[in-house]
């Protein structure tokens, strides 16, 4: 049963998700009462029943309820999904993954990117599904985010910085409306490149080379 602190934020998050426009002008975010936190099975209950909005936990305890990402965003997040799928298909291995596949962090956070991949040894056994439906925990080794309309850039630095002290070792964060790319890399600041030609996995996805000439709208 869903408890009563967690009542009262579903039917702040569901009321939002009904006055989507709301959404268009940043994400939300929910701090609850000390020692209110929700646990991981409360979070997912919650989601579950807020399908229409994306429900992150920072290792605070504070929400970040954001609604829907928008056709700029959703379509390059498509189009790179793509890429790294015909990569898989040809020289690499392992799955990629849209946003509905969050993670678990070691910091007691729960974050979902907007894309990421895993390779095969971290994957379920193929038919075993039970074991497909639970949770992930742990980062992935490779993560993009793509700003989204009702995203802030400072905030979605924040996020990488703590993808990369989780353990991914190589994220993206795309800036579409600047064609920006901001490279981050464990123990070196980010890189950033403007409108650059391709995108490489580097030594964690080798062979991957993604011309953004493709990506780009």
């Amino acid at each position: 049963m869903v408890t009563t602190e967690v009542s009262r934020v579903m039917a702040l998050v569901e009321a939002i998700d009904q006055a989507s426009p709301l959404l268009e002008f940043g994400e939300l975010a929910l701090e609850l009462c000390e020692g209110q936190q929700l646990s991981n099975e409360e979070l997912e209950e919650l989601q579950a029943n807020c399908d229409n909005v994306r429900i992150e936990r920072s290792a605070e305890g504070v929400l970040r309820v954001g609604g829907q990402s928008g056709w700029l965003s959703d379509q390059l997040e498509d189009r790179l999904r793509d890429a790294i799928k015909a990569w898989i298909a040809t020289d690499g291995h392992g799955m990629s993954f849209g946003s509905g596949a969050g993670a678990y962090l070691p910091n007691t956070s729960a974050l979902t990117p907007d894309l990421s991949w895993r390779p095969a040894e971290q994957l379920p056994p193929a038919g075993d599904m039970a074991a497909w439906q639970l949770p992930q925990y742990g980062a992935a080794p490779f993560v993009v985010e793509v700003q989204s309309r009702n995203q802030s850039v400072p905030y979605l630095r924040r996020k990488m910085t703590e993808w990369i002290e989780a353990g991914v070792q190589l994220g993206w964060l795309i800036i579409p409306l600047h064609k920006q790319v901001e490279i981050y890399r464990p123990d070196r600041p980010p890189e950033v490149l403007v409108d650059p030609e391709t995108l490489s996995g580097e030594d964690v996805m080798p062979g991957l080379v993604i011309s953004m000439s493709d990506v780009w709208i």
